[in-house]
């Protein structure tokens, strides 16, 4: 080492290690490999979906929104639930079908509430058209016997989000919800009557 130069650690002399290591995690520096987790909504006998959301940690919304997680974790699940029900009355009687969404962006972007502390009860969402709702998802559509009858994978975008004339509905999913609805109509249409 140069005379006058510092070790590891010496520029925080007295810090010690241990608050350092505490200190750089509590900064966001690297303390080791990141976490991601799934969130899964199991089918059942009357919602035959089974649909889980893969690595949320690593989707657009997890990233540039600044909800935190319980608060994350209670939109997607709402939105999963919504998903289950759209397709449900959808599928043959005796087939199942499982859903992996492997990324997802709300429309619009999260802005920081008045006191600025990130996802604060005052939180708002600023909607432009150059931030249209993403979905990305596989599926696999299963028989009876549990054999795939089909696999498919989409990337669902809607760019003429704004178009639709819904400045009333107060639901802050309905952007996704409806990219949903076009996803299920265009897969899974409705089954004419005879």
């Amino acid at each position: 080492m140069k005379a006058g130069g510092m070790g590891f650690g010496q520029g925080l002399a007295g810090f010690g290690w241990r608050r350092c290591f505490l200190l750089a995690a509590l900064l966001g520096g690297f303390v080791g490999p990141a976490m991601a987790s799934d969130l899964t909504l199991e089918a059942t006998p009357e919602l035959p979906v089974k649909l889980r959301f893969v690595q949320i940690d690593k989707f657009a919304t997890s990233r540039f929104d600044r909800e935190p997680a319980g608060r994350r974790d209670a939109m997607l699940t709402e939105l999963g639930k919504y998903a289950q029900q759209a397709v449900a009355p959808r599928l043959p009687a005796g087939q199942t079908l499982q859903i992996d969404v492997l990324d997802l962006k709300r429309a619009g972007s999260s802005a920081r509430n008045a006191r600025g502390t990130p996802g604060g009860a005052g939180d708002i969402r600023v909607i432009r058209e150059t931030d249209p709702p993403r979905i990305d998802l596989s599926f696999r559509l299963l028989d009876a016997s549990g054999g795939v009858v089909r696999t498919e994978t989409r990337k669902l975008r809607d760019m003429n989000y704004l178009s639709y004339g819904d400045f009333g509905d107060s639901d802050p999913l309905r952007y996704e919800k409806r990219l949903l609805d076009d996803w299920v109509d265009r897969d899974f249409p409705k089954q004419k009557r005879k």
